[in-house]
């Protein structure tokens, strides 16, 4: 009887795995590729470069733009001593759309300053206005992108490059997810950052727009920054008109001020959505912030409510037991 009972309890258990996408397993435990995929050389119009066994199919679809289609694709290289190498390279100042299908990872394993994903391989030469690289990502798709670092205390980051706009898939982060010239957004998929020691969103110039989606993010300084470029571009506004946000950190959502400029482009601007920011010091910092629009649930638990210039409610919900500070 209790062998009939194992006999089923195994039977059952290979219907299962052969229900599940062909690499799968292979995908949440081994890596596919142990090398960095440098796909720099590839840019021929129509030209498609693909390896099945390893998860990944690279088209170049027109002028200065591909799509990567990731499927259980898993890349961890052991890094050189220099550790600036990167674990995907695409070429430089091109448009990469990469569609996610399965589990898939790109892995650190030594957790140096760098970008895991850019088009830039030394980040010591990359300009954060994006003059140099005007590398932009979008990701899309129904499967998942962890990006990670094996590393104690690590120091490098998912993305680098212009801009980067997330339409789906889910994307779990356990370093500072992006370091970017220009714009981030966000209109749908997941994506959820947990790492105590930087920034969850890193971006110089802005803006930062949230549409939809849902975003979590547990930092150990800022979750969301943009910090501008002195005396080249002033940072602009984050802007969260949907989905579901909950940030933590030291500060939950900081934009640095340029006296300058005009602070309205320097706004945070909470519009719709959900939206729950705890912070070790202050919640929001900006010269400016807006909480409009009916359906906007605004909610913040820090040791101080907001550091600004100017904090204007006219609709929405706003939940806090903390005064707003004027010392921005």
């Amino acid at each position: 009887m209790r062998m009939k009972r194992l006999l089923s309890a195994l039977a059952a258990l290979c219907l299962c795995l052969a229900l599940l996408p062909p690499g799968t397993a292979r995908a949440a435990g081994t890596p596919t590729r142990t090398e960095v995929l440098d796909l720099r050389t590839f840019t021929n119009p129509g030209t498609v470069e693909e390896n099945a066994a390893e998860g990944w199919r690279w088209e170049v679809t027109g002028p200065q733009e591909a799509t990567l289609t990731l499927t259980n694709c898993y890349i961890s290289p052991p890094n050189p001593e220099d550790g600036l190498s990167q674990v995907l390279s695409v070429p430089r100042n091109w448009t990469c759309n990469i569609v996610l299908n399965g589990d898939n990872v790109f892995e650190d394993q030594k957790g140096r300053f760098k970008q895991l994903v850019g088009g830039e391989t030394d980040p010591t030469e990359w300009d954060p206005v994006g003059t140099e690289d005007q590398t932009t990502f979008v990701i899309k798709g129904p499967g998942s992108l962890d990006i990670r670092s094996t590393a104690q205390n690590p120091m490098c980051y998912g993305f680098g490059g212009r801009n980067l706009t997330i339409e789906g898939g889910t994307i779990p982060s356990n370093i500072c997810f992006c370091t970017f010239g220009g714009a981030f957004r966000m209109t749908g998929g997941s994506l959820k950052i947990d790492q105590g020691t930087d920034d969850g969103i890193f971006v110089h110039e802005g803006p930062v727009q949230i549409t939809g989606g849902t975003v979590d993010i547990r930092a150990g300084l800022s979750g969301i920054v943009i910090t501008g470029i002195p005396n080249k571009a002033p940072a602009k506004d984050v802007t969260i008109s949907g989905g579901d946000v909950k940030i933590q950190g030291t500060y939950g959502i900081f934009i640095k001020a340029d006296a300058a400029a005009d602070p309205e482009i320097q706004s945070i601007n909470l519009t719709g959505g959900e939206i729950s920011v705890s912070g070790g010091s202050y919640g929001l910092i900006a010269p400016r912030i807006h909480v409009r629009g009916t359906n906007t649930i605004v909610k913040l638990e820090a040791t101080a409510f907001v550091a600004s210039n100017q904090v204007s409610v006219t609709g929405g919900v706003l939940k806090t037991d903390v005064l707003p500070d004027s010392a921005a």
